[in-house]
């Protein structure tokens, strides 16, 4: 019977994650190629993994304690017209995935923006709002080590410094922001009913949480050994168990999967030579269109065993997060929210979405292409 309840698991794992299941698939088909050994051992980032892990724990945690939605609430609740509103929306999204990961921003402020715009009778923008959370989310964590998936596993693979990643991803970031700011004049002003809506925050166990935060953001900047992410799993698993079984094991397993594909891939000769041909040059767009296949996770992990540019990479992998809509996985979370609002809308969403979404990636390829050309990123 535990048998059967493991596989089950894993089938339901699979399948709630097609993602997940094509990257399962594309990482057997290389183990075809490249029969499993000891040297599979090599492949992984460790450090990335105990340290996605660790923050994934960490943030399940906190957002069980309610402490930032609370937070967010209070914002809003002094925002008194339509258009601040929503600027203050939307730039709640970008600082949570500065600092709670792009996915976990979305999570959190989707809802809270669908009730704030309920409360003061404008839902009418909501589809103009998802949006541009969606974007400020994707855009947003290009600054921190820990702001997306792609970023924790470049700044652990190139060995850079917190001074390195912010050097190359700040103009870029002021020029995502600045554009946010711009695309929220769209929504007319004009003065709004307050937002009064409150969540009670559990605080003792969100203050152990955010030491615990504390030390995996140490952990992610190398203060820290990797058995440091190990303690603060250990410690969420006695203080709230039920945080830790709601990590997003899901990419974790996709992390190890594309490890094995990039690991495997070189040890081909055929496909490492074909890679490293491709990325001797044009590694920013590059980059961008790989994020714009199959998104700009993937994307990263599987050219940076093949590039010494991490700087065009880097940048190639954030600014590729807006386009289409798999350009990002966290985009696919705003989708499933808008389609349990609004069931027979998804058609005219995705359009808006592609358009926003293209003309941030036009702009921001645009600018970047030039500073990069230029030396100046």
């Amino acid at each position: 019977m535990p048998e059967r309840g493991v596989a089950a698991r894993v089938r339901h794992l699979l399948t709630a994650n097609p993602f997940l299941t094509a990257t399962a698939v594309a990482a057997a088909l290389t183990c075809l190629l490249v029969p499993p050994s000891a040297e599979y051992l090599h492949y992984p980032e460790y450090r990335t993994l105990v340290g996605l892990w660790c923050f994934l724990t960490v943030i399940s945690a906190l957002d069980r304690t309610h402490l930032v939605t609370a937070a967010a609430e209070g914002v809003v609740g002094v925002l008194r017209g339509r258009r601040t509103l929503v600027v203050g929306l939307v730039l709640l999204t970008a600082l949570g995935s500065m600092l709670i990961t792009n996915d976990m921003a979305l999570l959190t402020f989707l809802p809270l923006s669908a009730l704030a715009l309920r409360a003061t009778g404008d839902e009418q923008h909501l589809a103009y709002v998802f949006v541009l959370q969606t974007v400020a989310a994707n855009l947003g964590g290009m600054i921190t080590p820990f702001g997306s998936p792609q970023n924790l596993f470049l700044y652990q693979y190139f060995h850079l410094s917190v001074g390195q990643l912010v050097a190359v991803m700040a103009i870029p970031f002021a020029l995502s922001i600045a554009l946010l700011v711009l695309a929220c004049q769209r929504v007319p002003g004009g003065a709004i009913r307050p937002v009064t809506s409150r969540t009670p925050v559990r605080w003792r166990p969100a203050a152990v949480h955010l030491v615990l935060f504390a030390v995996a953001v140490a952990l992610v900047v190398r203060a820290l050994p990797v058995w440091a992410g190990l303690v603060v799993v250990a410690v969420v698993a006695v203080v709230d168990l039920q945080a830790l079984r709601s990590v997003d094991y899901g990419l974790l397993a996709t992390f190890v999967l594309f490890f094995v594909f990039a690991g495997n891939l070189e040890r081909v000769p055929q496909a490492s030579g074909f890679l490293q041909h491709l990325l001797q040059e044009h590694v920013l767009l590059w980059s961008v269109a790989g994020s714009q296949l199959i998104s700009n996770v993937p994307t990263a992990l599987i050219y940076a065993p093949f590039t010494d540019d991490w700087r065009a990479l880097l940048l190639g992998v954030n600014v590729g997060g807006v386009g289409t809509v798999v350009a990002s996985l966290a985009s696919l979370i705003t989708l499933r929210r808008y389609q349990l609002l609004r069931p027979g809308g998804t058609r005219a969403f995705l359009g808006l979405f592609t358009v926003v979404n293209v003309l941030f990636l036009v702009v921001l390829l645009g600018a970047t292409s030039a500073l990069l050309a230029a030396g100046v990123l």
